[in-house]
This record gives C-alpha cells, structure tokens and sequence, in this order.
C-alpha cells in the first residue's frame, strides 16, 4: 500500500520542467492586468495524449458555435482555438511541470496572450515537441556529415512541394538558432 504524503521533497528534479523559455512582455495581451513588465520564464512540458484530443473536441465545439457556416473563418477560428488549448496545457511553471503557468489555463490563454504571443508559444512548443519526441533518434554524425554534403550541393527543394519547403526552411532557422549562428545580410 502507498504512502500518502502532503509534500514533495525539495529539489526533486523530475517536476523540473524539460525546456524553460524566455518570453518577452509582448507576447501578452496590453489589456491584460497581470501583463509582465519585463521578459518572464515559462516552463514547457509534453502534453498528454488526452489534452491533444480534448484541444481537438474544444475548437471544434468553438468553430461551430461562433460560425453558422464551415468556411474559411470557422477553419481560422478551430486552430486559433486548437492552439490557444495546447498552449494551456503545456506551459508550466519554471520549478514545477505539475502547475500550469496560467491559473485557470484553458480560460485565462484566450486573454492573456497577444495573437503575436500565441504564434511564439506554438513555435516554441512546436520545436520542443519535436526535439523531445521519443519516437525520432537524433541524427548520427554520419547522418550530419550526409546533410552537410546535401546542402553543399546546394538545397533538395526541387523534390519539395510549397509547404515542406517552408517547414524545411524552419528547422533548418531552429538548427541555426541551437547553434547560435549570427547571419548577415
């Protein structure tokens, strides 16, 4: 039989979030009363499975009751709102992965965040979604050696529709933001 206990003890690594952001006070509505003054942490976190289901049924209960028709606008309202609801649930707190960074998450996102401050927590949690997903290994140096050889020879888009060019490009802007690359222009 488990042991009930009232508290963690201090430190315990694991409730330690995998990725803490920077997020800059522009990514909160200026409407918004608690809006920081200056850059603020955020903890991000995998979501579960059930929270991806339930963002799915929540902007689709959205779309419907704010469009009579399935048109263009309906589309726009579900991923605003499919993103708004993951946002919710996969931001934390910096010290611990257990508590939402947003009292009331699911509600408070739609006030909170500017529409430029929900296209940067869907960025993030995008690329650290796929930096931590368990299902993809990380490139081997061969692999690496491989891609470099690729891209002397110039970039593969020719193979690429419209869509995975752009989604291309994107990683390879993360990869150089990892590596900390200074461009010019």
């Amino acid at each position: 039989m488990g042991v009930f206990r009232d508290t963690e003890p201090a430190g315990d690594e694991r409730w330690k979030p995998p990725r803490v952001i920077q997020v800059s006070p522009d990514a909160f509505a200026s409407d918004w009363l608690e809006r920081p003054d200056g850059p603020v942490e955020m903890g991000l976190r995998r979501a579960a499975d059930f929270d991806a289901e339930k963002a799915r049924s929540v902007a689709a209960q959205r779309a419907v009751e704010m469009h009579d028709e399935p048109d263009e606008a309906a589309v726009d309202c579900y991923n605003d709102e499919l993103l708004r609801y993951i946002i919710a649930r996969s931001t934390c707190q910096v010290d611990d992965v257990r508590k939402p960074y947003f009292e009331m998450a699911e509600d408070t996102v739609r006030t909170a965040l500017s529409t430029d401050g929900v296209r940067f927590l869907a960025h993030e949690i995008e690329v650290f979604n796929a930096e931590t997903d368990p299902t993809i290994d990380p490139a081997s140096d061969e692999e690496i050696l491989d891609l470099g050889a690729l891209l002397q020879n110039g970039p593969p888009w020719a193979s690429m529709d419209a869509a995975a060019q752009r989604g291309a490009r994107r990683l390879i802007s993360v990869l150089l933001d990892r590596f900390d690359v200074a461009l010019t222009r």
